[in-house]
């Protein structure tokens, strides 16, 4: 699980290769502002597992999800 940070150019080269090794991963949707799943919690997100499950990609669908998400 990576944070939520777009704009940070190592979290992208981790995130890439994970997903070029096919590895199920979690990309952020952009309505959630906060850092990571600590952040979540404390601003009062319940819902935290949900946002993760729905929001976990694989493969092609994956590498689409984070170059959006790489761009915001």
């Amino acid at each position: 699980m990576f944070d939520n940070e777009p704009r940070n150019k190592e979290i992208h080269k981790r995130m890439a290769k994970i997903i070029a090794q096919g590895i199920r991963i979690c990309i952020w949707p952009s309505h959630i502002q906060q850092k990571d799943i600590n952040a979540m919690v404390l601003a009062g997100i319940t819902n935290v597992e949900e946002i993760i499950s729905r929001n976990t990609y694989k493969g092609l669908e994956a590498d689409l999800r984070f170059k959006q998400w790489r761009k915001t």
